[in-house]
């Protein structure tokens, strides 16, 4: 949400505007793939950028993992 946006609330990507909810927010119509996210709202990519990173990272985080020899 952008707080300085004065673009009505829409929903995406069907673009159904939202009049009852706060200018410039934008609600994702289901699960969409983080690439399609990122095309439609470049102006966000240093995020798109944060979110990919810590994602990786924890995923290939192997202190979290359990030990395979159970010790």
């Amino acid at each position: 949400m952008n707080r300085a946006d004065s673009t009505p609330a829409y929903r995406w990507p069907s673009g159904t505007e939202l009049p009852c909810e706060i200018p410039g927010l934008v609600i994702l119509d289901g699960l969409p793939d983080l690439w399609e996210v990122r095309e439609a709202f470049y102006d966000l990519h240093d995020l798109f950028d944060a979110v990919r990173h810590d994602y990786w990272a924890a995923l290939l985080d192997s202190t979290d993992q359990p030990n395979p020899l159970g010790a």
